[in-house]
């Protein structure tokens, strides 16, 4: 029996939300939607941001941070959609 998303149980894509990780997700979409005959609303891009992504002035070590860590995003993700789409 296969499991796939649907409206109600949207499929989560996270990315960075960059311009070409952006393009990249919805490409991944877009693909999932032809090769599953699945509408745009069983997916929902995700667009998540790091501290490294805002401090654009100076390297990260200058600012004190260590940018994401997997477990961060693990979490994040974890949490659901009704969360800041911010890791800090």
């Amino acid at each position: 029996m296969e499991h796939l998303p649907d409206p109600s149980r949207p499929l989560r894509i996270g990315t960075r939300a960059s311009k070409l990780a952006l393009a990249q997700a919805h490409e991944t979409r877009d693909r999932l939607m032809a090769a599953h005959g699945l509408p745009e609303a069983a997916f929902q891009i995700v667009p998540m941001t790091t501290t490294g992504d805002q401090i654009q002035n100076r390297s990260l070590r200058e600012a004190g941070g260590k940018g994401c860590s997997p477990a961060r995003s693990r979490r994040r993700w974890r949490q659901g959609p009704s969360t800041s789409p911010s890791i800090r």
